[in-house]
């Protein structure tokens, strides 16, 4: 599968995570780093490499783009993952454009994701995000120093799983 993914990359957060993985499991994948592109770059980019999948973040600024792509390139799935967490959904009101554009939409807290799906005609599902040491590079060992400066006897790993009531 051709994976055109559009996040940005610098940060070393998630974008290269996000292009490991999908190169790992073996598809052909394009980068366009959405801090650094102009309106109008990422739908060049599909009339270029053809992509079936587009994985994108939610930048407000590709509404434009997604919109052309899904004009004109009726069989591309169009994803969008949202690795932030907000409490409200309303909070998010400048993406929801870019939500109903998408086939699929991810969060890291499935905490709405019920509420996401009763608004759009995305289908929202649960992605939380995980460490690749391949691609964060963290050392493999510490020093006592940091280990007294960094130890705590409870900590937590992992999101919440609240239920809506």
């Amino acid at each position: 599968m051709k994976v055109l993914v559009l996040f940005p990359m610098q940060d070393k957060q998630t974008g290269p995570a996000i292009r490991y993985a999908f190169e790992r499991l073996g598809h052909e994948v394009r980068v366009l780093d959405i801090k650094k592109i102009a309106v109008g770059k990422a739908y060049k980019e599909c009339c270029e490499f053809m992509p079936d999948l587009v994985f994108c973040s939610r930048i407000h600024q590709l509404i434009e783009d997604i919109t052309m792509i899904k004009k004109w390139f009726k069989n591309i799935t169009i994803c969008m993952w949202s690795v932030d967490t907000k409490q409200v959904v309303d909070s998010w009101k400048r993406l929801f454009p870019l939500v109903e554009l998408c086939d699929y939409y991810f969060v890291v807290n499935d905490y709405h994701v019920a509420e996401w799906n009763k608004r759009f005609k995305a289908k929202t599902t649960w992605l939380s995000q995980g460490l690749q040491d391949e691609v964060y590079d963290k050392p493999k060992e510490i020093t006592d120093e940091d280990r007294e400066l960094y130890s705590c006897d409870v900590s937590f790993a992992g999101t919440c799983r609240k239920k809506a009531s």
